[in-house]
């Protein structure tokens, strides 16, 4: 039996303990399954100023998204299928809408996702789930602006087609498209050593396409056959053409060398093209390796498919590089302007043993370009120079 005093003495200790208890309860930051600023995202949505500015603003819609409203809702109708979410009891799914403008507008600055989440008021890791699928979705129904049968045998008449407007607009004859490689800078993926370290010393996954005349991408990352215009990057071979070496050159070789880097300025310019109007491939892009390329391929066919459906607005007269015959200078394209840090182009390669063969089919062209197949101007242009570049 306790005493009174004892007694007194437990009431009080178990007072404290039930103070304390209290205390930490309070303390004790109740974790949210979601905050309540993305609950409200119908209130903060960039949705709302992009519905604004479709309206009354049609020039900055189009600088927001890079295309304007009627390409947008053409992209919307496409990729609703694949990328609409459904309404849980939880919470209402992101529109569709939304969906496909948070991508256009990732790939159009390569804003970081937690930099978005202010502008859309969705959250990173949701902004990171939506743009994989969207650039997905993008890719599968955008197919037929990169035709990825267009160098098969049953592909012939394309191929003159294609080969008619080299001629036609680069005075270059039987070529099927430009080749060139780049290098997409990405954040070093975990536990990757040195497997995507290269040449220039950063983080990165190659970038492999072919252009046609019109700076339209007509092949990405696959194997190449048939004739092509290349750089340094890629030996002589009888499927791809490239400029005689510096040393030595006589007048018909060097302007064999102009005639073939005048046509090769296409991809050149196609690149600049795709990375001046697609900031994130501006930047290394914080996803892994296999979802960068999702994203840089979504890139390639959303440049095609604005090269068709908005040609004059999406590249305009001066955006590309063009000559003044008359002088013989090159003048640079306003995108080279708007690139802050171009794609690094490939390592040229090291190889000097090109056949016999590929010789003779580069010696048959240099004929060709000097002779049938000459333009009226190579000859002050290149005698105005003293070396061609490559």
């Amino acid at each position: 039996m306790l005493s009174d005093v004892e007694l007194c003495c437990v009431l009080i200790a178990v007072g404290e303990s039930v103070k304390k208890s209290i205390k930490k309860k309070k303390q004790k930051k109740t974790r949210k399954w979601a905050k309540q600023w993305f609950l409200d995202r119908e209130k903060y949505t960039h949705e709302i100023l992009l519905n604004e500015l479709r309206i009354c603003e049609p020039n900055d819609f189009r600088n927001f998204l890079r295309m304007n409203g009627e390409l947008f809702d053409e992209l919307l109708a496409l990729v609703t299928p694949q990328i609409e979410k459904k309404n849980t009891i939880m919470r209402d799914a992101i529109p569709v809408s939304q969906r496909l403008s948070i991508t256009l507008r990732y790939l159009a600055t390569g804003n970081s996702f937690e930099d978005m989440k202010f502008l859309t008021a969705v959250s990173p890791q949701s902004i990171g789930q939506i743009v994989i699928e969207t650039c997905t979705a993008l890719i599968n129904n955008l197919k037929g602006f990169i035709k990825e049968n267009i160098f098969s045998a049953s592909a012939k008449e394309e191929w003159k087609e294609i080969a008619g407007e080299f001629n036609d607009l680069w005075n270059f004859p039987n070529y099927l498209g430009a080749i060139d490689g780049k290098h997409v800078a990405i954040k070093k993926p975990p536990n990757s050593g040195s497997q995507y370290f290269n040449y220039k010393k950063f983080f990165s996954i190659v970038m492999m396409a072919v252009a046609n005349a019109n700076y339209e991408f007509i092949m990405v990352d696959k194997q190449l056959p048939f004739t092509f215009l290349s750089d340094d990057a890629f030996a002589l071979s009888e499927n791809l053409m490239k400029t005689y070496p510096q040393a030595g050159l006589n007048l018909e070789r060097r302007i064999f060398n102009y005639r073939l880097s005048r046509a090769r300025r296409v991809i050149e310019n196609t690149f600049g093209i795709l990375v001046s109007r697609f900031g994130v491939l501006q930047n290394p892009i914080a996803l892994s390796p296999e979802k960068v390329q999702i994203v840089v391929l979504a890139c390639c066919y959303l440049h095609n498919f604005l090269r068709k459906r908005q040609p004059r607005a999406y590249i305009t007269r001066n955006y590309v590089d063009s000559e003044d015959l008359l002088a013989g200078n090159v003048i640079s394209g306003v995108w080279r302007n708007v690139v802050v840090n171009e794609a690094t182009p490939l390592q040229p390669s090291t190889s000097r043993n090109a056949t016999t063969s590929a010789k003779i089919v580069r010696d048959t062209f240099c004929h060709y370009v000097n002779n049938e197949g000459q333009v009226s101007w190579q000859t002050k242009i290149v005698g105005s120079t003293t070396s061609v570049n490559n």
